[in-house]
């Protein structure tokens, strides 16, 4: 099977998928429906918009955010780095994208 993802960009799939599984089940044990996550559109938003939070923290838009004075040594290299990509989509446009998608699939039963 092909995944059309460059270096660490496999990463972006995964967490994705783990927020949507996560959010099916927490919607099907509070409402006690477990069609819930499927017949609403809210819910799809709420993973769309972790998974957003998620790769913003984990991408590249936030590795020049460090203390003025810090060693080069102290300094992380962030998960997804600018060269990963999944889809042919760098990884640091990836949470816009997943807020974007989020709206869509809220507002369009899919």
């Amino acid at each position: 099977m092909f995944i059309p993802a460059r270096e660490r960009g496999y990463w972006i799939p995964v967490i994705l998928y783990a927020c949507f599984v996560l959010a099916d089940w927490l919607t099907g044990i509070h409402y006690r429906n477990p069609k819930y996550y499927a017949q609403h559109g809210w819910p799809k938003l709420a993973a769309f918009a972790c998974a957003a939070i998620v790769l913003w923290f984990l991408s590249a838009n936030r590795q020049d955010e460090y203390l003025p004075g810090a060693a080069a040594a102290d300094i992380k290299t962030p998960l997804l780095r600018p060269q990963d990509s999944f889809f042919w989509v760098p990884a640091k446009y990836w949470p816009a994208l997943s807020l974007a998608l989020g709206l869509l699939f809220c507002f369009v039963n899919i």
